[in-house]
């Protein structure tokens, strides 16, 4: 029987990781509000009208993430291996010895690479929001939600430049929730772009990880780490092994189709989103290009650091062959 341990440096990721949420949470409540200090009185660019979203929050949480989940799962079956380079069996040998389908297989990596998702969403939500707040620059459409009447009694007397008080100046003529309110003064950057652009360019690498040719740390048993230190690393499991040259070293033919135009509609998506920004009247365009900025960094930073390039971390069960119990082999793949 496996004796499960857990690594006690897991709880204190799940403590940080709600830390961060939360503190995002509070910020994008703006249960701590911005403070615009220098609004201009008469910037065209800050006098837009007040317009409904195009692509409305809800819809881009939506493809970036929750869609994903059902992408990242039918990719994994479509491109399932059976990953027991040790073990040196077919996929349906492996589920014999271990109980696993292909299906179970695939979900559990496409849990594993979504909660890297998620994981590094949190972390971009939380420096947007840091930023949003911190720089507290007013939307275009700025004097339209504060209120017309407000514009011109704080800039009575030919000033520029006017410290704006958002729950205490705006008349707030739209009668908009605070949260909304609040909303006017936290245009950079753009939330919509760093998001869309964020899960662009992560489906794009994770397409292009997953659907690329096979590489040699994929079939040499040298990625195989045995846990179990009763055993030498070399212990043969299966007396029937294969030769690594026996392996398959190419994909299907669709591979590189899909690999060229699976990315372009998320790319499409993101190049959309940002526009709309624009056309709205909800960013200037500085708004747009850093949160997308932000979003690209962020995503990279998942993919090398959190996900270390969709790494997948798959477990193999007790099972007894040619006279071994092998305890627990630990199989890393690279895609």
């Amino acid at each position: 029987m496996i004796k499960c341990r857990l690594n006690p440096w897991h709880g204190v990721d799940v403590v940080m990781y709600i830390a961060c949420l939360s503190a995002a949470l509070v910020l994008g409540m703006s249960l701590i509000a911005p403070r615009p200090e220098q609004v201009s009185c008469s910037d065209p660019a800050l006098l837009q009208p007040y317009r409904a979203d195009t692509i409305s929050l809800a819809l881009v949480l939506l493809t970036c993430v929750i869609l994903p989940a059902p992408v990242i799962f039918l990719t994994e079956c479509l491109t399932f291996t059976p990953h027991a380079q040790v073990l040196r069996v077919d996929a349906t040998e492996l589920e014999m010895r271990t109980g696993r389908s292909r299906y179970r297989e695939s979900f559990y990596s496409s849990l594993s690479l979504y909660r890297d998702l998620v994981v590094g969403m949190v972390m971009s939500y939380l420096l947007l929001e840091l930023l949003k707040v911190g720089t507290a620059l007013p939307r275009p459409n700025f004097w339209d939600i504060c209120g017309a009447d407000t514009r011109m009694e704080l800039c009575g007397g030919h000033k520029k430049l006017v410290a704006v008080d958002l729950a205490v100046n705006c008349s707030n003529p739209r009668a908009l929730k605070w949260r909304h309110l609040a909303d006017a003064a936290k245009s950079f950057p753009s939330g919509h772009s760093c998001f869309s652009c964020f899960i662009a360019l992560f489906l794009t690498s994770y397409y292009f990880v997953r659907l690329g040719p096979v590489n040699d740390n994929q079939r040499l048993p040298a990625t195989c780490k045995v846990e179990d230190r009763r055993l030498p690393a070399t212990t043969a499991v299966d007396d029937r092994r294969l030769p690594a040259t026996a392996l398959p070293t190419d994909v299907p033919r669709w591979y590189g189709v899909a690999r060229r135009w699976l990315p372009l509609p998320w790319i499409v998506w993101a190049v959309v989103v940002s526009c709309s920004r624009l056309w709205d009247h909800k960013h200037h365009w500085q708004d747009v290009v850093g949160g997308a900025v932000l979003g690209l960094a962020m995503a990279a930073y998942t993919i090398l650091v959190i996900s270390q390039n969709f790494r997948v971390t798959r477990r193999v069960d007790n099972h007894r062959d040619a006279g071994h119990e092998l305890n627990a082999y630990r199989v890393v793949s690279l895609g």
